[in-house]
Order: structure tokens, then C-alpha cells, then sequence
């Protein structure tokens, strides 16, 4: 019997960008605060202009109502937070069993790794299978 240590996999999980984002408004004259990952910018209506009135706005040179507007986009990262993910390796090591007529057997569990053991003669099976699953492990 020989030991095979291997690492539970390591799933990425999304986590939201949040920051603080400012745009200055040149016809309001004020800086305004918004908070999320971006600014994207759309051509749209404004209903200050619309509120303004016609005379107000030739007066100050705006002749349209529409102008760009930013909105505030959301954005994630996935690759700050990382999860460990016991349960596809349980399930890789129940389908090896069942599929193949083994005698390996599971040694010892911790928060980071599962130790197995394994018969002599299914050691090149077992770590071709760890390997054709992507999981990372060493032979002790």
C-alpha cells in the first residue's frame, strides 16, 4: 500500500468590485459620487434640461436635451476569494470506486488535504485518474 496526499481543488469565487466614483456635471456645476465598479456613459435625456425650459437653455448656449450620462456599471473579480471545494474530490474518489474494483480506501482527512491508500498495483490507475481530473497530489 502506498499513501497518495491529495489537495482538495480550489474553486475562484466572484466577489464584486466596489469603489467610489466621481463625475464632474459642468452644466450643474457640482461633482457627483457614485459607488460601484464603473462608469459607462449613454446618451439620453436629461430632465433637468427638460425642466429648464426652452429660453433657458438657448440662453446658455445648450440646444439639445439629450447629453451624456453616466451609469453605473457592475464589474467582478474572481480571483480574490477562494473557496475550498471538498465535495468534488468525495465525489471523483465514490466514482472511482464504483467504477473500478478497488481496495483504496480513504486514510485521513483535514481542512486542506485528503490522504489515500492505495494498493501497489492500482497506483498508475489512481494517479492517471487524479491527473486526468486535474487534482494535485503527491505519492508519499
Amino acid at each position: 500500500m502506498q499513501t497518495i496526499i491529495v489537495n482538495y481543488p480550489i474553486k475562484l469565487v466572484p466577489e464584486k468590485i466596489n469603489r467610489e466614483l466621481f463625475w464632474y456635471d459642468p452644466l450643474k456645476k457640482e461633482m457627483l459620487r457614485f459607488e460601484g465598479g464603473q462608469l459607462k456613459f449613454e446618451y439620453q435625456e436629461d430632465k433637468s434640461l427638460v425642466e429648464m425650459g426652452e429660453d433657458e437653455r438657448k440662453r446658455k448656449g445648450i440646444k439639445s436635451t439629450y447629453r451624456m450620462l453616466p451609469k453605473v456599471i457592475d464589474m467582478e473579480i474572481k480571483n480574490k476569494k477562494r473557496e475550498i471545494d471538498k465535495n468534488k474530490l468525495k465525489n471523483w474518489f465514490n466514482q472511482y470506486l464504483n467504477y473500478n474494483d478497488s481496495n483504496s480506501k480513504i486514510n485521513n482527512e483535514n481542512n486542506d488535504n485528503i490522504s489515500f491508500a492505495v494498493p501497489d498495483d492500482e497506483i498508475d490507475d489512481f494517479t492517471h485518474q487524479l491527473s486526468r481530473n486535474n487534482f494535485e497530489f503527491r505519492i508519499l
